[in-house]
């Protein structure tokens, strides 16, 4: 009864978000699969082969990372969620407007393909289901969205 009530009470006060995607709800890998050294962080949400399909904020939320590398999660955002969970998407094709002239003149600033960016919370905002980025296949072999959704402590 006491692990009843526990769950009721988790699943009460878990947060709901919406689906980073206006796409059938596929996966193509799941959480926790093993992959050569390590394990699958997130899940991989399928886009039957398309690049350019808008990335919806699953919630309010402020972008306070982006990355750009040819290897790993190729192009990557990371945004912060109003309760402090942090949400990544990863193998992006693009970011939304803003975001993308920000990586493009840190680049452009640096002399390099590459970037790492920390950037202030609040300095560019997303209401739930704005467009944040687009899918593609950066630092993957084939087209899809790499998604996370981590605690306020990163996990």
């Amino acid at each position: 009864m006491l692990l009843i009530a526990l769950s009721a009470a988790a699943a009460a006060h878990a947060e709901t978000c919406r689906w980073p995607l206006n796409e059938p709800r596929r996966l193509s890998s799941s959480f926790g699969e093993y992959r050569e050294g390590h394990y699958h962080a997130g899940i991989d949400l399928r886009t039957f082969g398309r690049i350019g399909l808008p990335c919806l904020a699953p919630d309010s939320c402020t972008a306070v990372r982006l990355r750009v590398s040819p290897v790993g999660y190729g192009k990557a955002v990371y945004l912060k969620l109003k309760d402090g969970r942090m949400a990544v998407y990863g193998h992006l094709n693009g970011f939304s407007r803003e975001l993308d002239s920000l990586s493009y003149y840190w680049r452009l600033s640096h002399a390099g393909n590459s970037c790492d960016i920390e950037l202030s919370p609040g300095v560019v905002r997303f209401a739930p289901g704005e467009t944040v980025a687009f899918t593609g296949s950066t630092g993957a072999p084939f087209p899809h969205l790499h998604f996370e959704m981590r605690d306020s402590a990163g996990r």
